[in-house]
């Protein structure tokens, strides 16, 4: 990074204050620095105060100077050390104010959050990879900030402590959310606590012991049985159902996440491979276009379906499947909502859904044997316990599994 002091007003005849001047990878930042000096005694070469009788000062002008510079670039450093990314000039601008300029406005934690509910909504939040954190994330944010005002509206950085954490867990149960929804609002107030930490608002670090309560999803798959019976069904009469259908085929035969076989395009796949960045993680993948998304795209005289919006895609697709005959069984789905544990009994259609695509692709790779690394470098996902969860398969299936690779090892030492 670079920083250079300049004059506000060059040609005047009296002092004029001081700018200085940030500039590092695509960013700048200009900000006032409460230092002032006579034009006639400033080297616009060096950029400090030129040592001369008339201004005996200079030495002690100039240190201040090389002070606020290294203090500029310590925020700098600092705040990448922590997040791995450089802060945007909002955020830089912030760290000068309160760590060397000491003029920094602090916010209350709510006014904080909603701060940063506007900066995710605008795109202008950035990932530790360096990608935008997605826009439409700003919506939860909101629910989760409207559930901690309920709770408290006077709520502040200092009252997040380990006795708030128990309290508000209670809160959130006694509303009767899912575990893993209240998991993801402590996983939230912790996002939001830490960049307040960072930008200088507080210094309590009692968020950071705080656990996010989970437990696995009881979520289905789909058989290439029941895969190739969503294939065979007559949607002619209604092209919004085809269409819908076809996609959804796409994401189980690619395995991508529905925010990435919505928008694929001819333009990804080239001979014989899809190649597209994931829109969560900013990674590419490469994927062997299969057989099925190979008629899907003759279909549509080499193009893509078009997609519609999650709400509605997931709105028609239960529509598709509950067209499906083996998907009218009963499935037994087991969470802990309000604090307690509860069974549902829902029909196998009804618990489809966009994301059911991925599930699909993994489950269904992992059954035939394909090695799990190899799924693991198509899907995208980056360990093995977070690939694993995606596994949905029963304990039977997973007996029958063994019992086919015993069959498969007995037969080989028979025939040896």
């Amino acid at each position: 990074m670079k920083v250079k002091f300049y004059l506000l007003r060059p040609d005047s005849k009296t002092e004029t204050g001081l700018l200085a001047s940030i500039s590092y990878k695509n960013d700048r930042l200009r900000i006032g620095i409460d230092e002032s000096i006579n034009p006639k005694y400033w080297n616009v070469k060096t950029n400090r105060a030129r040592t001369t009788p008339s201004f005996p000062q200079s030495p002690e002008f100039n240190l201040r100077l090389d002070k606020i510079k290294a203090g500029i670039e310590k925020c700098y450093h600092n705040y990448f050390n922590e997040t791995a990314q450089p802060p945007t000039p909002q955020i830089l601008k912030s760290l000068i104010l309160k760590d060397v300029l000491d003029k920094q406005k602090k916010l209350s934690f709510l006014d904080f959050y909603d701060q940063f509910i506007l900066l995710t909504a605008s795109g202008s939040r950035i990932t530790k990879k360096g990608g935008v954190v997605a826009p439409e994330s700003a919506k939860q944010y909101r629910v989760a900030l409207n559930n901690l005002k309920d709770y408290n509206p006077n709520l502040n950085y200092n009252d997040v402590t380990q006795d708030f954490y128990n309290d508000y867990m209670k809160f959130l149960n006694g509303r009767g959310l899912a575990l893993n929804t209240i998991g993801d609002q402590i996983k939230k107030l912790k996002a939001v606590m830490n960049a307040a930490l960072i930008a200088g608002h507080h210094r309590n670090e009692a968020f950071k012991s705080f656990t996010k309560p989970s437990e696995d999803a009881e979520n289905v798959y789909l058989s290439d049985k029941e895969l190739k019976e969503i294939e065979h069904l007559d949607l002619t009469s209604n092209p919004a159902y085809d269409r819908v259908r076809d996609l959804f085929l796409i994401g189980c035969y690619t395995g991508l996440r529905f925010s990435d076989y919505s928008r694929l395009a001819t333009k990804h796949i080239k001979e014989g491979f899809i190649t597209i960045e994931q829109k969560k993680t900013t990674d590419n993948v490469v994927i062997p276009v299969h057989s099925v998304v190979k008629k899907i795209i003759a279909k549509y005289n080499g193009n893509l379906p078009d997609a519609i919006t999650g709400q509605k895609f997931n709105e028609y697709l239960k529509e598709v499947c509950k067209k499906v005959t083996s998907l009218k069984v009963n499935e037994s789905k087991r969470r802990t909502k309000g604090g307690l544990k509860t069974i549902t009994t829902l029909k196998k259609w009804e618990m489809v859904s966009s994301h059911t695509a991925r599930r699909t692709f993994c489950t269904n790779q992992y059954l035939q044997g394909t090695p799990t690394l190899t799924v693991m470098k198509v899907s995208g996902h980056k360990t093995e316990s977070a690939f694993l969860k995606y596994i949905k398969i029963s304990p039977k299936e997973h007996a029958e599994k063994m019992k086919q690779l015993w069959d498969t090892r007995e037969s080989k030492l028979m025939v040896v």
